[in-house]
């Protein structure tokens, strides 16, 4: 397992093909959310630090591809991020997971996503601050 420090309010591990998440910033109402399996929502003031902190999450390119991963390449994990003004969190669906499996979204210390899927990830929020 190696640990990535990608910013300051979040530490980064990777072993295998996971990559988990922890927050680790002391704002309990900035606390992530996932609903497990189906998506992530970061506040509008921590997202460029999130997406700073994907960029050091190694390239799956790298990797050699399994053939089930390779048949899921040409589609979208990852919808458009949609804000929130209400809650001033940005939400993208995609395939989080929680620790322990919760209906909606739950606010979480920890969650993970599959290596395969960061890119994608990154990409579509690198956008969005654009």
């Amino acid at each position: 397992m190696a640990i990535i420090t990608g910013a300051p309010t979040w530490t980064i591990t990777v072993a295998g093909d996971i990559v988990g998440f922890d927050y680790t910033g002391s704002d309990r109402y900035a606390v992530p959310r996932v609903w497990a399996g189906r998506g992530l929502g970061i506040t509008q003031a921590d997202l460029p630090e999130f997406v700073q902190a994907l960029a050091t999450v190694p390239d799956y390119e790298s990797l050699v591809p399994s053939q089930d991963d390779r048949a899921e390449e040409n589609e979208p994990i990852w919808s458009k991020p949609r804000y929130d003004p209400d809650e001033a969190f940005v939400y993208v669906t995609g395939p989080c997971q929680l620790p322990v499996p919760l209906p909606g979204y739950a606010p979480t210390l920890t969650f993970t996503i599959k290596l395969r899927h960061i890119a994608a990830l990154r990409a579509r929020l690198t956008a969005y601050l654009r």
